[in-house]
């Protein structure tokens, strides 16, 4: 019986060990088929790291071209690229526009003297120079807030150009001390022959002129010792020549250590520090006196830029040349995103919230009253319509709640007043 037994144990054992060894063998080639994939994909990935480390030695050089180093752009854009697909506009949509009108009291502006024909000829940071032909006198307003404050008042003569430095207002040639408060008196004439055009702050002492006419940009420092201007040296944004002895650099714009320009049909940008460095090898850039600079649009038909503006987020420059026509340039691609086809050049009234994709919409001064116009062609409408005798004459501030407040005048009552708008 225990024999019997015995051999019954053997013949079950012998199939339940079949049975392991074909389950090992089952499990072995599973673990070499799925290990030579594992390898190919290992062998896969160490390729891609090495693609990886390729790509990231071109990661600066894509920094540089975010931050707006550009190559020159060729003289003709095409009309097609007006449609950018960087940039998925909103479809048209009708908006009412609602216009919340406020007029200053004459207390603003109490002791400027009365008249009809005021014109706005200069304005920079907070202050705006107001001419009358019938007074042949110029006033100087100091902006504050949403009021325009009488500030100084220079008989006899048109305030065409005005800059401040500092504790100095340039007027024309003319340079005046003042600090806020207190007197206002000229302490000196600059020396040049032709009249001034343009001009921006680089710092407390050094000061960046632009004559009429002339791509040449002239760097001077004021001594306070004597107590005037004096030139340090001269840079031209073009080549000396016949050919460009009439184009002018209109539009200075500072924004950081750029400064933005127009030139004849050009857009240009280019960097403050090759007019103050004494880098040698910055120095080595400027060649026969140019400015390195960059090229940002040219205008398709190489008509004049007549206005230039930086929208608010600083990437768009709205750019209006002779006939009137919009275009909206991305700064940094060098691409237009947006055009608009004017009647005839004017002056844009811009909220703060200005945006291209969201809130495309400026202000326009049309017939007798003030218009909404879409420089996406999104479709938003809008009107004011002026009380009989008000002219609209100058942009004096902006509110991030779409605000507008323009320096006007009453023609009948021979007032100037602001007039505060809003674009819901």
């Amino acid at each position: 019986m225990e024999q019997q037994s015995n051999s019954q144990v053997k013949s079950e054992t012998k199939p339940s060990s079949a049975f392991g060894e074909a389950l090992v063998r089952e499990i072995t080639g599973y673990v070499e088929k799925y290990s030579s994939e594992i390898t190919e994909q290992m062998n896969t990935l160490k390729e891609l790291e090495q693609r990886m480390q390729g790509f990231e030695s071109h990661i600066p050089k894509m920094q540089k071209r975010i931050v707006g180093i550009f190559k020159r752009k060729p003289d003709c854009v095409q009309p097609s690229l007006i449609a950018s697909t960087d940039y998925e506009l909103k479809p048209a949509i009708k908006k009412q526009c609602y216009v919340n009108v406020k007029a200053l009291h004459q207390a603003q502006v109490q002791n400027i003297d009365g008249a009809s024909d005021y014109q706005v000829t200069a304005k920079c940071e907070d202050f705006i120079a107001v001419y009358s032909q019938s007074k042949h006198s110029s006033s100087i307003l100091r902006i504050s807030g949403t009021e325009c404050i009488f500030f100084a008042q220079l008989k006899s003569i048109k305030v065409e150009t005005l800059f401040i430095h500092d504790t100095r207002m340039i007027c024309n040639k003319d340079v005046f001390q003042f600090q806020r408060g207190r007197n206002f008196e000229k302490i000196c004439e600059l020396e040049f022959k032709q009249g001034l055009c343009d001009g921006i702050t680089i710092d407390p002492q050094v000061f960046l002129f632009n004559l009429d006419k002339n791509a040449t940009l002239y760097v001077c420092r004021f001594d306070r010792d004597k107590q005037g201007y004096r030139r340090l040296h001269s840079l031209g944004l073009k080549y000396r020549g016949q050919r460009n002895a009439h184009l002018g650099a209109v539009n200075l714009t500072k924004i950081g250590p750029q400064c933005f320009c127009t030139v004849s049909y050009e857009a240009i940008k280019f960097d403050l520090v090759y007019l103050t460095t004494e880098d040698d090898k910055l120095l080595a850039l400027i060649k026969y006196g140019v400015i390195p600079h960059d090229i940002i649009y040219n205008e398709p038909n190489r008509l004049d830029w007549h206005d230039m503006k930086m929208a608010p987020d600083q990437i768009h420059m709205i750019l209006q040349n002779t006939l009137g026509h919009i275009t909206v340039v991305d700064q940094f691609k060098g691409q237009p995103v947006a055009c608009f086809k004017g009647q005839q050049p004017c002056r844009q009234f811009m909220p703060r919230n200005f945006d291209i994709q969201s809130n495309p919409v400026v202000l326009v001064r049309e017939g007798h009253g003030l218009v909404v116009r879409d420089l996406a062609g999104q479709g938003y409408e809008g009107a004011l319509k002026l009380p009989e005798g008000v002219e609209v004459l100058e942009q004096v501030g902006a509110g991030g709640d779409g605000q507008v407040t323009i320096l006007s005048i009453n023609t009948t009552t021979r007032q100037l007043f602001t007039l505060t708008v809003r674009i819901d």
